[in-house]
């Protein structure tokens, strides 16, 4: 099979595939089943020609949780945290700054106090390029390192956090359709 056929195929079944896995998971919120997070996200165009990712983060528990910001919109924009896919199923790549960061400690984590939901958006053209008019499928899936008021509170201010096996997995998505990409803000060139 020649290769841009072979590739065509490839792009096919990771998009069937993705389609699968979102109509099993459903909506557009979600968290694994022990986790007392839940997270919402959407997506829309503003008025500046920017792409906005708005993400509502609540806690569903009847304690009080703190859940790190790296690698989160709680932080901005600082990473590769999401999964952009254009419509044919490339992907778009992520342009924008890679932050190196010190090991997490307790300033680093956000409470979200028992019922409560807090917000965080993002302008994704500080970070990727939408140059194709069509559909963009928003892809947040991580693991969102959760810690209750008890466990947190056995630190200090300073004091390094546990790091990895965190079981607060989130897979959200949003969908995008942007005619006119030649109108959005655009990422500096270097």
């Amino acid at each position: 099979m020649p290769v841009k056929n072979q590739s065509i195929l490839y792009s096919f079944l990771f998009c069937l595939t993705l389609l699968l896995v979102y109509s099993i998971l459903g909506s557009t919120m979600a968290a694994s089943p022990e986790s007392p997070i839940n997270v919402s996200m959407s997506a829309s165009r503003g008025h500046n020609g920017e792409v906005l990712c708005n993400f509502e983060f609540t806690n569903t528990a009847d304690e009080d949780y703190y859940i790190g910001t790296y690698s989160t919109p709680l932080e901005g924009i600082y990473s590769s945290f999401l999964t952009i896919t254009y419509q044919d199923g490339t992907d778009v790549q992520y342009m924008g700054i890679l932050a190196r960061r010190l090991p997490p400690t307790k300033k680093t984590f956000k409470l979200i106090k028992a019922g409560e939901t807090i917000s965080a958006s993002v302008d994704l053209t500080e970070a990727y390029i939408f140059d194709k008019d069509g559909t963009y499928t928003i892809v947040f899936d991580r693991t969102l390192a959760c810690l209750s008021a008890k466990e947190i509170s056995k630190f200090s201010d300073d004091d390094e956090l546990p790091q990895g096996g965190w079981k607060n997995v989130v897979l959200v998505k949003a969908e995008i359709n942007l005619s006119n990409t030649s109108s959005l803000k655009k990422l500096p060139t270097i």
